[in-house]
């Protein structure tokens, strides 16, 4: 059996500036991207759910929802299990290669 150095393993391996010391802007940007990006996808989501789930705080806003705005909902439900499911057949498939 082969002996590898850590020579050799770090050239092997994919190096990433956020988790490496130091670059600390790097990590500043990086993280405030993800928060956004996060709450562009919960946003229209929450938003669309208030008159599903709580009608009488819609009544009460004056929100109404229309037939299109349940379909959006039920399109952004699908897209959020999708999204969730084919993140995890990603994550079964790294961990068996």
């Amino acid at each position: 059996m082969k002996r590898i150095t850590r020579e050799e393993v770090s050239k092997q391996l994919v190096t990433d500036a956020y988790f490496e010391p130091g670059n600390h802007m790097v990590k500043i940007r990086q993280t405030i991207a993800v928060i956004a990006a996060w709450l562009f996808i919960f946003i229209p989501f929450l938003w669309l759910s208030i008159p599903v789930f709580f009608p009488t705080t819609a009544d009460w806003l004056d929100f109404r929802i229309y037939f299109e705005e349940r379909l959006a909902f039920w399109y952004l439900l699908i897209f959020t299990v999708r999204v969730l499911a084919a993140k995890q057949i990603v994550k079964t498939l790294d961990t068996m290669l």
